[in-house]
């Protein structure tokens, strides 16, 4: 990882107004503390991170502030008399001019970590303290207090009358992520999806909370789950729905809403754009996803789901570089695509974690590329848990010349240990492949030096952040969802070195992608 000396502070000024931006429906400063600190924290290669001031831990991460590990870094922290400290152990500087608080990081390796990150964990920090509040909740939905009060009222009933109801986390990714407007257009979609003797309540921010009875089993929450991602998007956004039971995953109303968002999370994570049980294996028993396995397993030639290659483009000669595999959903004016996969109706190609059978198809696709005399670089996801799919890799390319054209994106959850997702990423690259990972969905740290990171277009301050922060730990930075070719050229000039998106090449099947590739006149014009 290359350290702040390498780039001035653009890089930290543009990461902390995407943090910033990110929490501002957070309302109380402490809580806006802890997720600066646990998004930030591991980026800048912190094993601990803390805010403070003469008397206490304010916040801090991982664990209670009272925790021995952050009370050991305030005692040292706190006897450190300039107003910014950087050694091989530890950062520690003061949040502003005329505030007593001060940020320290403990770095995980002895070398030290990034000073770029760790100055803009000091400046999101700075925001954080402001204590600016969030606005009231969309389409005059009911907040945190109404909505854990109608949970408890639930959890009561259902110990006194044996009764089961789902929690369902929604955490959405509205079309303009600081609008209000388009949170309003959301929530109101999601409203409509909820019976009348159901709830739908918002957290903040873009998170929601579908408090659904059921009453023929749990089976019965797996449609309504997809009722709200399709509702997301049908007002043009993403959205990780986590579900949880009770009583099966828990009778405490804290323990459902972690236990919901935690299962989100892993939905965001996994790339699966899918309703996700905390549970993981009750939600793989639907008959939908039974189905849409044994389609993809028989190999059956009329399947509607198929692997797809988006071409990608050199940011410096506008040639081709490679192209990012996916799936996609073939006909979507037929039928509605399995939201087991890809969460919608459009037949787009999805980022989602690819199986053993994709990376079998993809590896047959490289050969095909070769024989046919061409060198192609192939992006592909892959899970960090996907076992299967790593030795599905090693036997479709080997461990020789052919590995070093993979690509490999982490699509791994945030909260899994770092250790595993660590020891996953090594057997990668004992393969020969290289390792990378998206921009705000894994921790870099698990991955120890990146060779890529992937950009998602989004609006310009958050595309703007993750392309600085991508510049900073990894060599190669391949920007995506470019929407035209005017896009894809400010892309290249803020740090991208290498681009795709529909603007520039629909994604295509592989004979088509050869076809594609033997038409082309020429680079293009980045």
């Amino acid at each position: 990882m290359r350290t702040a000396g390498e780039r001035d502070g653009q890089a930290s000024r543009d990461l902390a107004r995407a943090w910033s931006q990110a929490f501002e429906q957070v309302a109380e400063p402490e809580l806006r503390l802890r997720a600066v600190l646990s998004l930030a924290g591991p980026l800048a290669g912190a094993q601990r991170a803390i805010v403070f001031d003469e008397e206490r831990v304010v916040a801090g991460v991982p664990g209670a502030p009272e925790g021995a590990g952050l009370q050991r870094l305030f005692q040292r922290a706190r006897r450190v008399l300039e107003d910014e400290l950087v050694t091989p152990e530890m950062y520690v500087a003061r949040i502003a001019p005329q505030r007593g608080e001060r940020l320290a990081l403990r770095w995980r390796s002895p070398g030290g970590g990034s000073l770029e990150i760790a100055r803009a964990i000091l400046a999101s920090c700075a925001w954080a303290l402001e204590g600016r509040t969030g606005s009231q909740a969309p389409a005059d939905l009911p907040g945190v207090a109404a909505t854990l009060e109608r949970l408890e009222q639930l959890v009561h009933d259902a110990r006194r009358m044996k009764r089961s109801f789902a929690v369902v986390f929604v955490d959405v990714e509205p079309p303009s992520p600081h609008d209000a407007s388009g949170r309003d257009a959301v929530a109101r979609s999601l409203r409509r999806e909820v019976r009348a003797n159901d709830h739908l309540g918002h957290l903040g921010g873009d998170a929601f909370l579908a408090l659904l009875a059921l009453e023929s089993g749990e089976s019965e929450a797996y449609p309504a789950a997809q009722r709200l991602l399709r509702a997301a998007a049908g007002a043009d956004a993403y959205a990780n729905v986590g579900v949880a039971i009770c009583p099966e995953d828990g009778v405490q109303p804290d323990e459902l809403v972690e236990k919901a968002s935690a299962a989100a999370m892993a939905a965001a994570s996994l790339g699966a754009l899918q309703p996700h049980w905390f549970r993981e294996s009750a939600g793989r028993s639907f008959e939908e996803r039974a189905l849409v396995r044994a389609r993809l397993s028989d190999g059956d030639p009329a399947t509607l789901i198929a692997l797809t290659y988006q071409p990608v483009f050199d940011g410096e000669s506008g040639g081709l570089w490679g192209a990012s595999a996916a799936l996609a959903w073939r006909a979507p004016s037929a039928a509605p695509a399995p939201l087991a996969y890809l969460g919608g109706e459009s037949d787009r190609a999805a980022r989602v974690a690819l199986e053993r059978w994709a990376i079998g198809a993809a590896a047959n696709a490289y050969r095909t590329w070769r024989d046919a005399g061409r060198e192609l670089q192939l992006h592909l996801p892959l899970a960090t848990r996907g076992d299967a799919a790593l030795d599905a890799l090693a036997e479709g390319f080997g461990t020789g010349d052919a590995m070093r054209h993979v690509w490999i994106e982490l699509v791994g959850s945030r909260d899994e240990p770092p250790a595993e997702a660590e020891a996953f990423a090594r057997r990668v690259r004992a393969l020969g492949a290289h390792v990378g990972a998206g921009a705000w969905r894994v921790q870099f740290e698990v991955a120890g030096p990146l060779d890529f990171v992937t950009v998602e277009d989004a609006d310009d301050v958050r595309t703007l952040a993750a392309l600085a922060l991508g510049s900073v730990v990894a060599p190669v930075v391949i920007a995506a969802r470019a929407a035209s070719l005017e896009r894809a050229r400010w892309l290249v000039r803020h740090g991208a070195t290498a681009v795709r998106g529909e603007g520039l090449a629909e994604p295509m099947g592989l004979q088509e992608l050869v076809r594609w590739a033997s038409g082309q006149q020429g680079p293009l014009g980045l």
